[in-house]
């Protein structure tokens, strides 16, 4: 399991902007205490991938 909080690390660390980081992490449904399923979080951070390095 993963946290919103790796999350945020994550898209920190592949330079996206804060408040699009702030917004993506208010869209992402946790289970209530932060954790998120590493399945979830992979796909976000595709997501992440894609739009930060514009492929």
């Amino acid at each position: 399991m993963k946290t919103l909080n790796d999350l945020r690390e994550y898209a920190k660390a592949k330079e996206m902007n804060e408040s699009d980081i702030e917004r993506l992490i208010d869209e992402v449904e946790s289970d209530g205490n932060g954790y998120i399923t590493d399945e979830v979080y992979n796909d976000i951070c595709y997501g992440i991938d894609c739009e930060t390095e514009n492929i």
